[in-house]
């Protein structure tokens, strides 16, 4: 009784619902900033407890310096059609971050801090009076200026179903021979002579024993994991030669494949984030650099008093044009890709994939393509033939709280 009248009584500036990869991002830039000594509220589910995910990006530092992280890697390689593509990376590098390092990190800066609540609980309902935002859960109830979210549906009831994703499974193996390279790791294997659809191993090794093996199928249908299980064991005997293996750890979801326009400003001074903000890149699924800048700008928001709008801008056409050839003519994404990464320097590509490059960057990317898919891609979509927003439950999109 105590605890809900001190949290009922106290009004906050922001409240932040969902501790997840956004919304733990957020606290950690917000505290790097001028609402550093702002009334914080953090309302999560339930403490994190366990390395849930799997979090990499490519950049040239680390984003995150005062967290260890578990390797970095400065090889990338693509595979398709039997044609293996390695790129040295010159400026960046490919980092790993183990998820539960972050959340102890992040948790124990907010036990450090003062200003900063954390309500673990539900949310059940929003609503908005005379400029405040009053959030109930299923015990207490909050006041705030603003609202931070990262969780599906808190904030646009009508959000949408969707159909075509990245559906993977990965397993953490340990094996008695030496057959991986920790300075590699496999983006994409693609899957040979597999039937409309795109399929593809991704590879993250730890040592020469042990690697993160996933496999990825690129639409609207969800697999039991024995499906994805078999699928790996295959994998691992053709590659690698390998029958036999430990599985130390699982880890598996569905990440939304969608042109759907997120917004990331819905309400006055309210902001989302993650998934839910469409900080995930619909075409590769990375969404922990993007995080990072769509937290940025927020406190910049919040901070001056200028609201943010979503702009659509080019890469989400470039995006557009390549979902549709994903999901309608799939046979050509591995020849593609394959081009892109041979034909193209490593740091390039990879800033391209992370929205970083510049006009001139891309006018030499696309040179080194085939024109013709896109072309047919372009004219379909403005011909009205394809309808980018499928449907899959948002309930098994990664995380929930991205």
């Amino acid at each position: 009784m105590g605890l809900a009248f001190f949290y009922m009584a106290k009004k906050y500036k922001i409240a932040v619902i969902g501790g997840g990869l956004a919304g733990l991002s957020f606290l950690r830039k917000a505290l790097q900033s001028d609402l550093a000594q702002e009334d914080i509220l953090l309302i999560e589910d339930s403490p994190k407890t366990k390395n849930d995910r799997t979090w990499c990006y490519w950049s040239p530092e680390l984003l995150f310096p005062e967290i260890p992280h578990v390797a970095e890697r400065n090889k990338v390689t693509l595979s398709a059609s039997l044609v293996n593509t390695t790129k040295s990376l010159k400026k960046c590098k490919y980092y790993e971050l183990n998820s539960l390092a972050f959340y102890n990190c992040i948790y124990d800066k907010i036990r450090e801090t003062k200003n900063i609540d954390v309500v673990y609980d539900k949310v059940v309902n929003l609503s908005t009076t005379n400029g405040f935002h009053t959030i109930t859960t299923a015990n207490v109830t909050f006041q705030s200026d603003f609202i931070v979210n990262s969780v599906p549906k808190m904030i646009q009831k009508d959000f949408p179903v969707f159909g075509f994703n990245q559906n993977f499974y990965g397993q953490r193996i340990k094996l008695d021979k030496r057959v991986f390279s920790k300075d590699y790791v496999t983006l994409m294997d693609f899957e040979e002579n597999l039937h409309n659809k795109v399929g593809f191993f991704y590879v993250l090794p730890y040592s020469d024993k042990e690697a993160l093996v996933e496999y990825t199928q690129l639409s609207n249908q969800i697999e039991d994991k024995a499906y994805y299980q078999a699928k790996i064991q295959k994998y691992l005997w053709e590659k690698f030669g390998v029958k036999n293996f430990e599985v130390t750890d699982e880890e598996e979801g569905a990440i939304p494949m969608t042109n759907f326009k997120f917004s990331k400003n819905p309400t006055k001074n309210i902001f989302q984030i993650g998934i839910v903000g469409g900080d995930t890149k619909s075409t590769t699924g990375y969404t922990l650099s993007s995080v990072q800048r769509t937290c940025d700008e927020i406190i910049k928001c919040i901070s001056t008093g200028k609201l943010t709008t979503t702009k659509y801008n080019r890469f989400k056409f470039y995006d557009r044009l390549m979902l549709y050839l994903m999901e309608y003519k799939p046979k050509l994404i591995p020849n593609i890709l394959a081009t892109l990464f041979q034909r193209n320097d490593g740091d390039l590509v990879l800033n391209f994939l992370d929205e970083k490059t510049s006009l001139l960057d891309e006018v030499k990317i696309f040179m080194n393509l085939p024109w013709a898919p896109f072309l047919n891609a372009l004219k379909n979509i403005y011909l009205k033939k394809y309808e980018a927003d499928l449907q899959i439950d948002t309930k098994s999109v990664v995380g929930g709280n991205v």
